[in-house]
């Protein structure tokens, strides 16, 4: 218990003193999205490569 205590303290402290949860501008939230939704992108395009064996790059290929 004390283990899982200390991590969330050192995790809250690490979330505050970033700053984000403060900056509360709509470019910076919208950074965040943009960012969040190019991650996602990047992951589908690794499935479809790894798994089903599709190109994004060049769909006529497949």
């Amino acid at each position: 218990m004390k283990k899982i205590f200390i991590l969330l303290l050192l995790f809250s402290s690490a979330f505050i003193f970033v700053g984000c949860p403060f900056h509360g501008s709509p470019e910076h939230r919208r950074a965040h999205r943009k960012a969040i939704y190019q991650d996602y992108v990047e992951i589908h395009k690794f499935i479809d490569r790894h798994f089903w064996n599709y190109d994004w790059d060049d769909p006529y290929h497949n």
